[in-house]
């Protein structure tokens, strides 16, 4: 499956807005959030197995996804668009406003050894798939 955006759940009156995941691709294993700060890069990094969601629940965020040696860039804002990002997918990001928050549903618990943090180790992989 590809990395794309959809559209989270969202309702709101005077008293302000509700964002709902109704749907996920996958029971989460692990959620966090991050802030992001302007002129910094995160990321930089794959997984071998986790599958994530990401929605910037602050700001706007700029992340660069490569998948199965295909590029896209996605830009994500607070306004109840999230990405999905597969499993064996690259990851860069950036914010773009001060002090960006990002929320991440992850599929799998945090392990160390799911990660690929160096890009040669990344491509080597993604050549034998």
């Amino acid at each position: 499956m590809e990395p794309y955006t959809f559209d989270i759940t969202k309702s709101g009156d005077e008293r302000g807005k509700l964002f709902a995941f109704n749907k996920l691709h996958f029971d989460a294993k692990n959620i966090f959030w991050f802030y992001l700060v302007v002129g910094k890069q995160r990321g930089e990094y794959a997984h071998r197995k986790t599958r994530q969601i990401l929605f910037a629940q602050v700001g706007e965020i700029t992340i660069n996804v490569e998948h199965m040696k295909k590029s896209k860039k996605f830009h994500l804002r607070s306004n109840g668009r999230a990405l999905y990002i597969p499993e064996m997918s690259w990851i860069t990001i950036r914010s773009q406003t001060p002090r960006a928050l990002c929320l991440c549903i992850a599929s799998e618990p945090y392990e160390k050894v799911d990660y690929i943090r160096d890009y040669e180790t990344y491509r080597n992989e993604v050549d034998q798939t």
